[in-house]
């Protein structure tokens, strides 16, 4: 998931400072419930250590009711390559099943992109790819293996 609509950056605002508007709180809230309604459990909630993605991880925390704290990593601001995600989120995995990743732009669209081979369509804030893969262990991940893919934008 792409971290909802944050504040325009500043020169009195650290970029990762930057909070959601009244409108990206309102989007991340729509997103979470629709998340929801399509029935996928999390288990394990990966965010950005930004603040704008942790208020958008939080929002969706909250929608499910999400009783286990977010791992907040630096790693999700950073640039990043597919395959350097995919070894990072080997780790962060273990046997976890259902993950949701809060990123930024333009790390996490392109990553949506490499694994759901090419179909992505524009990922504006607030935008969710759930990513449907087949595989018994997060080791097995790898770019090129098929994933079932949808794309959920803001509405």
């Amino acid at each position: 998931m792409r971290h909802s609509t944050a504040e325009h950056g500043s020169s009195n605002i650290d970029d990762v400072n930057r909070k959601l508007t009244r409108h990206g709180v309102l989007v991340a809230q729509n997103q979470a419930a629709r998340l929801q309604s399509s029935l996928i459990p999390l288990d394990l909630i990966l965010s950005s250590h930004a603040v704008r993605a942790i208020e958008t991880a939080s929002l969706v925390a909250a929608t499910y009711s999400f009783d286990k704290s977010i791992k907040q990593d630096p790693f999700l601001y950073l640039n990043y390559t597919t395959q350097d995600f995919i070894q990072w989120l080997i780790q962060q995995a273990g046997t976890t099943k259902s993950i949701l990743v809060v990123g930024h732009n333009p790390e996490i669209s392109s990553l949506a992109h490499r694994l759901s081979d090419g179909k992505t369509d524009a990922f504006q804030p607030g935008t969710i790819a759930i990513l449907v893969i087949d595989i018994n262990d997060w080791k097995d991940l790898e770019v090129g293996r098929k994933v079932g893919a949808t794309f959920l934008p803001p509405m």
